[in-house]
């Protein structure tokens, strides 16, 4: 079973851990070393931010990964999706992953469009994102300089007609703690 936990101080050691492994930072604007202090100072940021919302992605009773919803503007009613699956469970847990970040996006927060960006060096999601629905609106070209390369960042989005319209080709049961 696949549930949503919201982030709280328990999951900051191993949320700090996963985001300094290559293989997550791979997909990530950043590449950072981050201490346990530094985690700590993040973690106070967003849990006053109103326009972050973080879960972690429990599988089985383990965390997994982590899941967001940035950028919430409730004015313009959009935001932003983010996440990765750290400890490997297959396609259903990133199903499940992007399924309930729409779900809450939309059913839940009443956006009208949620906004994905991805770096071009991880085309198997924004792949994975066009059959789920989602439409590439455009693609910001080296956008992101790190580790001595330059990279695109996808732009990709799902608007609420879209999701009231079955646009989602998958669904997946995730309990979300809100």
């Amino acid at each position: 079973m696949i549930e949503w936990k919201k982030l709280r101080e328990e999951y900051l050691e191993i949320i700090r851990q996963w985001r300094m492994r290559e293989d997550i930072t791979r997909g990530m604007y950043t590449d950072p070393f981050i201490t346990p202090e530094e985690q700590q100072q993040w973690y106070k940021q967003i849990s006053d931010d109103p326009t972050q919302m973080y879960w972690v992605t429990v599988y089985d009773g383990e965390p997994i990964g982590l899941v967001s919803l940035s950028s919430i503007n409730q004015t313009h009613k959009s935001c932003q999706t983010g996440g990765y699956i750290a400890e490997e469970r297959g396609f259903a847990a990133v199903i499940a992953n992007e399924y309930g970040l729409l779900k809450v996006a939309f059913d839940v927060l009443g956006m009208n469009r949620v906004q994905a960006e991805v770096l071009s060096n991880n085309m198997r999601i924004v792949k994975m994102h066009e059959l789920e629905g989602y439409t590439t609106e455009g693609v910001l070209r080296q956008a992101i300089f790190k580790q001595g390369m330059y990279y695109d960042i996808y732009i990709q989005s799902m608007l609420r007609e879209e999701w009231l319209a079955g646009k989602m080709r998958y669904q997946s049961d995730v309990v979300i703690e809100l």
